[in-house]
């Protein structure tokens, strides 16, 4: 494993560290694409504010390359950016901090921004350490490709213990996301959604998650939190004070209505943050572990809510061998 850490002074350096840190880690970057085993990645910045990209960093996933081009892209790009126009998304103001994770068997990459003191961003990706039909690589971000541009009055982030996110277009009335990693447990119906998808092979589909057909199946939905929702709910321990690290292992819906895991985030786990500080490392056992909120703690509300501008005491916790 190996940890970056630096300032960024605009998206477009952001993307040049993690590009340095991902050769550095025996990725290949080929044409501007970085490929290593079955991941192909395609790193880029954009500027445009419409409902089918947003700006920030973004990373276009599949499972090969043709020159410059990604090979079975995932539908969507997941996005490393302000989630939309409305007040209760807050944009980044530069330079702001990086934190990178690159882990290796499997592969999964963790790229956070801090800024404007304690707002955070965040992207993730890697392979699965499954066997699925495709290929398993993942991807996901904490923003939909799409920019929202509903400023209403339900727009903002929507995250409970239990779900997060919301299914309908982008309108006043379906302007959210959850801000957390696989935590949105509904599928949105826009073109631009949400870049979160597993290639598990399953339902008919190469690419597992929101899928941009304008219907609620739910079998196109993937996420983790739901199937862990209790233990999310306890936490932290009313005895102790202490938050037990959960794992983040997304799911997909199949026929009969049964649920499949498709992945298992090896190097990351969801972690009630109500007594951590964000960016707080702390050690079970051997292992060390470095602190993140999906996007702003908030220990008042802390089980979120629906239209916020925080993402309360949820977070996660990534492996840490940093100095």
């Amino acid at each position: 494993m190996a940890y970056y850490n630096g300032s960024a002074s605009s998206f477009a350096e952001l993307q040049s560290h993690l590009v340095d840190a991902l050769v550095d880690q025996g990725w290949i970057l080929s044409s501007g694409i970085l490929s290593k085993g079955s991941a192909f990645v395609r790193p880029y910045v954009s500027s445009t504010t419409t409902t089918t990209e947003g700006p920030g960093l973004l990373i276009q996933m599949g499972d090969g390359q043709s020159g410059a081009a990604i090979v079975n892209p995932a539908p969507n790009a997941a996005r490393l950016g302000r989630p939309g126009s409305a007040d209760r998304f807050e944009g980044v103001s530069f330079p702001a901090e990086y934190f990178i994770h690159v882990f290796d068997d499997p592969d999964e990459v963790y790229v956070i921004l801090r800024f404007n003191i304690d707002r955070y961003f965040w992207l993730a990706f890697g392979s699965s350490s499954l066997n699925t039909a495709g290929t398993g690589n993942w991807l996901s971000g904490c923003a939909r490709q799409g920019y929202i541009t509903a400023t209403g009055p339900t727009t903002g982030y929507l995250i409970s213990p239990t779900s997060g996110g919301v299914g309908s277009a982008n309108t006043a009335s379906g302007a959210s996301v959850s801000g957390g990693l696989f935590w949105n447990t509904q599928k949105m119906t826009l073109a631009g959604g949400l870049g979160e998808f597993v290639n598990a092979g399953l339902n008919s589909l190469s690419w597992n998650g929101t899928s941009n057909t304008g219907t609620n199946n739910a079998a196109e939905r993937l996420h983790a939190v739901g199937f862990i929702a209790p233990l999310v709910e306890r936490s932290p321990s009313p005895w102790n004070s202490e938050a037990v690290l959960l794992p983040i292992q997304p799911h997909v819906t199949v026929s009969e209505s049964k649920v499949v895991m498709v992945a298992d985030l090896q190097n990351a786990r969801y972690l009630r943050i109500d007594n951590y500080e964000p960016g707080q490392i702390f050690s079970i056992g051997p292992e060390s572990w470095k602190v993140y909120p999906f996007y702003l703690k908030n220990t008042v509300s802390r089980d979120g809510g629906s239209a916020v501008n925080h993402t309360g005491t949820f977070g996660m916790a990534i492996r840490y061998d940093g100095a």
